[in-house]
């Protein structure tokens, strides 16, 4: 049981009776790990960069993850690859996968990013 608060974050204006998320931290026998594997100049004011995201499921049966991306930066991008199919919903990157148990699932995606004009 949790005797203390984890993370904090902002909860972005949500309209009345809208829905909001919120991620409660690490689930029992469930893991994972996300890391920023690459970051390369490509064209003029573009860069691209790339996602590494592992999901370890220590139970004893099948789960599915939703893993929902926003990526963490409030410029244009574009997905340029993804490992596992995927769905763009409101300027977020969601990936459903299954975990089979004891096994753990490895995703990467890709975007092209534009930099910001001086």
């Amino acid at each position: 049981q949790r005797t203390h608060l984890q993370q904090d974050a902002w909860i972005p204006n949500t309209p009345a009776e809208g829905e909001i998320r919120i991620d409660l931290g690490v689930a029992q026998k469930v893991r994972g790990l996300r890391q920023t594997v690459d970051r390369t100049p490509v064209v003029s004011g573009f860069y691209e960069e790339t996602f590494r995201i592992i999901m370890k499921n220590e139970s004893d049966q099948l789960i599915r993850v939703e893993v929902d991306e926003k990526p963490p930066m409030n410029l244009e991008w574009s997905i340029v690859r993804a490992s596992r199919s995927y769905k763009l919903e409101s300027h977020r990157i969601l990936f459903l996968p299954e975990v089979q148990s004891g096994n753990a699932l490895q995703l990467d995606y890709r975007l092209r990013i534009r930099q910001p004009g001086l």
